[in-house]
């Protein structure tokens, strides 16, 4: 088994997927640590090209070029349905609220497909991605690469781009590429908090714990010359900004996936993290590689 390259998790369910740099994919079991399936699909490296849906048990995967995109049962591997004509995919992601499918593709406005067949269920154009706020059941979307729009919502990015949006409930964290991370009250209409990253790093993920009330955030290091660690984590109390802990991952990983409702971390270097404590703490190492 190589390096895995990607990591998709869903919000309620114990399984998740990781995949190597294309191709096969493999399905597990964060409660258990088992190993329960691996099947080939479609899937090319880059971009955020592999899902899960909530219940665990189907995924979606798609390619840039010519093979399209597919949904498929995770226990048995076989393919649901396929979608050839949809090339140039750069995002997929099931909706949790009613289970549809969500397609961005280069050059192509966001597509909605029904996730038993695969058929068009609908476009927005000159949307990109999609972000869903599970607790107040808000949809966000990317107009472009910059541009916020939900519910009386319309927020621009400091600079080229978004890199993540986290619904909360009353708010939204944003991270941007460069740039602060930001904690923006949708009530108040009014970013609330703000961390900012040392020159040539960025927050590049969020998970929101509703537990404890905490935001994780990656920090990537992506400043010259390359001095480990990488990658930070940062433990954040959502709704005032005080930083609980920053934890320096492993040197190994490169991808992450946040887990049962943001309390456990798994990496892409197999290390399993729990983060139900005041510091995260290694219970389990895959040893993909």
């Amino acid at each position: 088994m190589y390096k895995m390259r990607h990591i998709a998790t869903s919000q309620n369910s114990s399984i998740f997927l990781t995949a190597e740099f294309e191709k096969k994919v493999y399905s597990w079991n964060i409660d258990t640590y088992e190993h329960i399936s691996e099947f080939n699909t479609v899937l090319d490296f880059g971009g955020q090209r592999l899902a899960i849906s909530g219940d665990g048990t189907r995924c979606i995967a798609a390619a840039y070029s010519r093979y399209g995109i597919s949904m498929y049962d995770i226990l048995t591997g076989s393919v649901i349905w396929h979608r050839r004509d949809i090339n140039k995919v750069q995002f997929v992601t099931f909706d949790p609220l009613n289970e549809t499918i969500y397609v961005g593709a280069d050059e192509k406005p966001l597509l909605i497909l029904n996730k038993d067949n695969g058929e068009d269920n609908g476009i927005l154009n000159t949307m990109t991605k999609v972000y869903f706020d599970l607790l107040s059941t808000k949809r966000l979307l990317l107009q472009g690469q910059r541009t916020v729009i939900g519910d009386e919502i319309n927020i621009i990015s400091p600079t080229f781009a978004f890199l993540d949006i986290q619904g909360i409930g009353r708010g939204m964290v944003l991270s941007a590429v460069g740039n602060d991370l930001m904690y923006y009250n949708y009530y108040e209409n009014k970013t609330i908090w703000r961390i900012t990253p040392a020159k040539g790093e960025h927050f590049i993920k969020t998970a929101y714990s509703e537990t404890n009330e905490t935001i994780f955030a990656l920090l990537y290091k992506y400043n010259e010359p390359r001095i480990p660690p990488y990658y930070l984590l940062y433990a954040i109390s959502a709704f005032d900004g005080v930083v609980k802990f920053i934890f320096s991952l492993p040197t190994e990983a490169c991808e992450f996936g946040f887990a049962r409702n943001a309390t456990k971390l798994i990496c892409s270097s197999g290390e399993v993290f729990d983060l139900s404590y005041s510091e995260p703490t290694i219970i389990y190492n895959f040893n993909w590689e």
